[in-house]
């Protein structure tokens, strides 16, 4: 129960301080975690995973070294979002009226499985598996993903962001 009410906080601070400028060209908020203040703007170019093409966000904290690149995958009324990191990635899709969490399908998957799940929480990656049940345009789903994103990194891997 208390997680829950931990996700619903979030969620609503979240949708609180997303700001944009136009649907999905620069958000930025603030995650409420130890990363700090998130920034998300289009990547100059495009994530391709086997041969695949992907519209491309970066992810970028106050308090972290790196980018974390979106990639954008529209399936008729969903819309999903690849994550790659430096050394991890997962999936924020849409199934059945449901926006949540769940580990990279095998076929976008380029980290070591291993690897992954070491950097990954499973608990909270379980915890994600619903985060909204109703509709969001792609850049409140994209802020949602910048507030969430940061729990399901392991605290002891999230300074090799």
């Amino acid at each position: 129960m208390k997680r829950k009410l931990a996700i619903s906080v979030v969620a609503l601070f979240c949708a609180i301080t997303l700001s944009t400028a136009g649907e999905a060209d620069f958000i930025q908020g603030k995650s409420m975690t130890s990363l700090g203040d998130y920034s998300i703007k289009q990547a100059n170019a495009p994530l391709i995973i086997d041969g695949l093409t992907f519209e491309t966000f970066l992810l970028t904290y106050k308090n972290a070294e790196r980018p974390i690149k979106i990639g954008i995958e529209s399936k008729g009324k969903c819309t999903n979002f690849i994550i790659k990191g430096p050394n991890f990635e997962l999936e924020y899709i849409c199934k059945r009226g449901v926006f949540g969490a769940k580990r990279i399908n095998p076929i976008y998957r380029e980290i070591n499985e291993n690897v992954n799940d070491a950097v990954i929480s499973s608990p909270e990656m379980e915890a994600q598996q619903v985060i909204s049940v109703l509709q969001k345009t792609e850049a409140e789903l994209l802020g949602l993903i910048a507030c969430y994103l940061p729990l399901l990194i392991k605290e002891e891997f999230r300074d090799q962001i």
